[in-house]
């Protein structure tokens, strides 16, 4: 009967511990999702509740916890914008979950990295994460997590610049919303697609998935996901030239930001603001504005930080192939039978690999390395674009204005001309050097415009199949009028069979059209200008001939040079800028083209352009 009683008594001891642990681990979970809502203030209080499970955790025992403890302390090192620290973090969560096949927690912490790669700006790698968890969440069944996925994937596609690839991940997650009827919590989703049609130029659609996100987290009060909705519709309303609204949004921006005591938030408002004062024309507080940014931004990782969280990821890598080497060593150990010579081949395989990966992870770290300066010096080329762009902007600005006062002097001295006669030798003298000093300002001033007009980049590239001979017979009855007011001939030869290149159309016609002007710019009356289409195997050649004076071969290694000078002038006595066959040639290199020239002076000169089929 004793047995009896202490048989019971264990099994009711036993059943109460198993009901407390699973209590602890309810509770324990509910913490943690608590935690996830934590914002950039909270970061202590994350690692303290990342404490108090990795304690409680160890007792139960319950390794599920062990992973979440670890993935809130890199959710704190996050909000301290400390991502060499948080990384190494995640790294631990994904290597726990793949031990104990935690599908579910390998694809959070593959997310987990692929958003701190995003921070960092190695939009590549965290393309890379987010992809490997889209197919995780997509073999899982959970449309919950494929929404979320998929949504994170379109992001980094969208920073690569590849924004129809963003929209089709973010059908996808669509799709996935409609099928559980989701209609609530897709902010994040929305918000994503509208920077899509941002980047594509399309802003009146951007901004009615922006909309669309203010009124729902206006109604749930989710500050937070506000600030995005506020600070997305300032940057479309800057774009749309709505100066005004772009105001308005701007300071509620900032005023959520501050709210939120999130630096990187106002970081990027600085940011915006710098470009609302750039479009408004006042540069003094565009750059005051860029200065500010550039203190707050917290975002920007230098050289030193990408190398740190590089050599986290090797070691964790390395670390990997070690345990797998132990455990090939203890199962060889354990193997009582197996003999002495296939132990000793087995070793030096073993070793053979070693040295292999050894060497392989080698050359691979000095591969990443350089990957890295090349983003390293991608994102500075971007930086001095922005820049450049600022400062075009500002000579247009600068070139507009002085018009004004030399227009007020040059009035001023047709209403004195009258009065000449009763002028002084050098009062008349200043007043002709006045006049010439106004023509001299003006002609330099339009020569400035035209060298800003003639950047020919502001084209997004459009590959498309298209019939060449077709767009020369086209081009040829635009220019047939220009050439008969110069009593010029233009004589086209073409195979007499249709040529189809797949190329960017507008880019074609643009250079072909320059090498146009050029030639009848540059033949004489009574000449002709050739235009030749060839049809070859893998490329085709449009050939340009002109009947004119000819390049002085000296000239002719700079002709594709922005600034170069020549001494050939038009026959005519038609403006030239110089600038058109430095147009010609950056075009070509936009669309895998090549150009080439030979003269004779006193004969004329060929260009021979080089097209892809």
């Amino acid at each position: 009967m004793l047995t009896k009683y202490v048989v019971i008594l264990t099994f009711v001891v036993c059943m109460a511990s198993t009901a407390v642990a699973q209590e602890d681990t309810v509770s324990l979970k509910a913490m943690y999702d608590h935690a996830l809502d934590y914002k950039e203030a909270d970061a202590d209080s994350a690692d303290l509740v990342a404490t108090i499970l990795e304690e409680r955790s160890s007792g139960i025992p319950w390794q599920v916890g062990i992973i979440l403890a670890h993935r809130l302390r890199g959710i704190a090192d996050d909000l301290r914008n400390d991502y060499a620290k948080a990384i190494p973090h995640y790294l631990t969560c994904l290597d726990l979950s793949r031990r104990l096949g935690l599908k579910k927690y390998e694809a959070a912490s593959l997310s987990d990295l692929g958003y701190d790669h995003y921070l960092i700006g190695d939009f590549k790698k965290s393309k890379d994460y987010y992809l490997t968890a889209a197919v995780i969440g997509s073999n899982s069944g959970s449309l919950e997590t494929v929404i979320s996925d998929y949504s994170n994937l379109g992001s980094a596609y969208n920073t690569l610049g590849m924004t129809d690839s963003a929209l089709f991940y973010f059908d996808l997650a669509m799709d996935s919303a409609h099928k559980i009827q989701k209609n609530q919590g897709l902010s994040a989703l929305r918000n994503n697609i509208g920077n899509s049609w941002f980047r594509k130029g399309e802003y009146s659609k951007a901004m009615g998935y922006f909309r669309l996100n203010l009124e729902e987290n206006e109604r749930n009060a989710d500050q937070d996901q506000l600030w995005y909705d506020v600070i997305n519709l300032s940057e479309v309303f800057i774009e749309m030239s709505q100066l005004d609204s772009a105001r308005i949004y701007l300071a509620r921006s900032m005023a959520l930001a501050k709210s939120l005591r999130s630096k990187r938030k106002e970081a990027e408002v600085e940011k915006l603001y710098s470009k609302y004062y750039s479009r408004s024309g006042d540069y003094r507080n565009a750059y005051e504005a860029l200065n500010r940014w550039q203190n707050l931004d917290s975002v920007i990782v230098n050289a030193e930080t990408r190398s740190k969280i590089l050599d986290l990821e090797q070691k964790y890598l390395l670390r990997k192939k070690d345990d797998h080497a132990r455990s090939l060593m203890n199962e060889i150990e354990q193997n009582k039978y197996v003999k002495g010579l296939f132990i000793l081949a087995l070793l030096l395989l073993i070793g053979v690999i070693m040295a292999l990966t050894f060497f392989y992870f080698k050359l691979h770290k000095q591969k990443i390395k350089l990957e890295e300066k090349n983003d390293f010096v991608l994102a500075l080329n971007q930086r001095y674009s922005f820049l450049d762009t600022e400062k075009n902007s500002l000579v247009r600005v600068i070139s507009h204005d002085l018009n004004a006062p030399l227009a007020v002097i040059k009035t001023w001295l047709e209403i004195m001309k009258p009065d000449n006669e009763n002028l002084t030798e050098v009062q008349r003298r200043s007043m002709d050097r006045i006049e010439r000093s106004v023509e001299n300002g003006e002609v330099l001033i339009r020569k400035i415009l035209s060298i800003e007009r003639a950047e020919p980049f502001d084209h997004d590239l459009k590959l498309e199949s298209f019939a060449l001979d077709n767009l020369l017979q086209d081009l040829l009855i635009d220019f047939q009028k220009l050439a008969s007011h110069k009593q010029v001939n233009i004589k086209f030869k073409y195979p007499g069979k249709s040529v189809a290149i797949i190329s960017d159309k507008f880019i074609v016609s643009r250079v072909v059209s320059n090498l146009l002007t050029n030639a009848i710019k540059y033949t004489p009356k009574g000449k002709s200008v050739h235009l030749d289409l060839g049809d070859g195997t893998s490329e085709v050649t449009i050939l340009v001939l002109d009947e004119g004076m000819g390049i002085p071969n000296e000239e002719i290694g700079d002709l594709f040079n922005r600034y170069a000078k020549f001494s050939n002038m038009p026959t005519d006595g038609e403006e030239s800028t110089g600038l058109g066959l430095y147009i010609v040639k950056r075009l070509l290199d936009e669309i895998g083209g090549r150009i080439v020239c030979q003269s004779e002076v006193g004969v004329g000169t060929i260009f021979k352009v080089y097209l892809k089929k």
